[in-house]
């Protein structure tokens, strides 16, 4: 009996010890938070190519400002992490990561892209539709609706 207690003892400081493990990087993100009430950048660590010692350590207003408003004094050029407009409060390292964004989780105008007026976006079909029936010639053939996307730039081609 005693033996049972000694193994559930030594199984319940395994399963603390196990708990309290963190890898080392969120270990240094807990530091960070708990012992200096800074933070790192998420979309950085993820994204930049550089060491980790090497990013900035960020207060949560200088975390808010680097990811608004980005290097307020210039030197770097940086502008903040852009903005989905449509998945707010959604962040992105840069544009190009916002651009794979929004063409694979959003709808894109085909018809103002031919016309000129690049990268036109809409959160969702229904807003895109509405777009397609106020600036261009929606088909409102039952049968064209269901196909979706069946838009014209011009009224001879409807």
């Amino acid at each position: 009996n005693n033996n049972n207690n000694n193994n559930n003892n030594n199984n319940k400081q395994k399963q603390r010890k196990e708990v309290k493990r963190l890898d080392p990087f969120s270990a240094l993100q807990e530091h960070l938070r708990i012992k200096h009430s800074l933070s790192l950048c998420q979309l950085c660590v993820d994204n930049k190519m550089d060491f980790i010692s090497r990013l900035p350590r960020f207060t949560k207003t200088l975390l808010n400002q680097h990811m608004s408003k980005g290097d307020t004094t210039g030197k770097t050029g940086f502008r903040g992490h852009p903005l989905c407009e449509f998945c707010r409060p959604k962040r992105f390292y840069d544009l190009t990561k916002l651009h794979e964004h929004l063409n694979k989780e959003h709808y894109k105008c085909h018809i103002c892209d031919r016309l000129g007026k690049p990268n036109q976006f809409f959160k969702n079909y229904d807003k895109l539709s509405l777009h397609f029936d106020r600036e261009h010639y929606l088909c409102h053939h039952p049968q064209c609706l269901a196909a979706r996307f069946v838009v014209f730039d011009n009224e001879i081609d409807l």
